[in-house]
Formats: structure tokens, C-alpha cells, sequence
């Protein structure tokens, strides 16, 4: 079973994968990594500041980038 890593920053720190993650397929790593951003989103967002950029990136154990998700969440007073 092919091995994926998710790697992630927060927009003020990267953390790395270095364990990894056994899925059957890209398109399971697609989904995860898609579940896994909803979950850093509810951690993350909304803290102390008004915008928050995350991104995260995912590659198979040769190392190659299969995916890149970016979330971006801002609030902006209308008055």
C-alpha cells in the first residue's frame, strides 16, 4: 500500500511529515488530506488574527508533489 505524507504550514510555521500515512490510493490522500484541512481549520481559525493563510502539501514516499490545498480566512468589518 503506497505511503503519503501531509505537510502543512499554518502561515507561521511549516511542520513536516514524517511519518506518513498508508492509503490505497491518490484519490483516498486526496480526501484525507481535504478531511485533515477541515480539522487544522477548526484548530487554526479564527485565533488572534483577523485573516489566516494554511497550506498544506502532499507527496508520495519517492517524495513527489501529488497535491497542494490553500485555505484562506479573512473577517473584514463592514462598519
Amino acid at each position: 500500500m503506497p505511503r503519503y505524507f501531509f505537510d502543512f504550514d499554518d502561515g507561521t510555521a511549516t511542520h513536516h511529515d514524517d511519518i506518513g500515512t498508508d492509503l490505497p490510493n491518490d484519490q483516498v490522500a486526496r480526501d484525507e488530506a481535504s478531511r485533515a484541512m477541515g480539522e487544522l481549520a477548526k484548530e487554526y481559525i479564527p485565533g488572534d488574527a483577523p485573516q489566516k493563510n494554511m497550506t498544506m502539501w502532499v507527496r508520495d514516499e519517492a517524495g513527489v508533489g501529488l497535491l497542494q490545498l490553500t485555505l484562506s480566512f479573512a473577517v473584514k468589518p463592514l462598519l
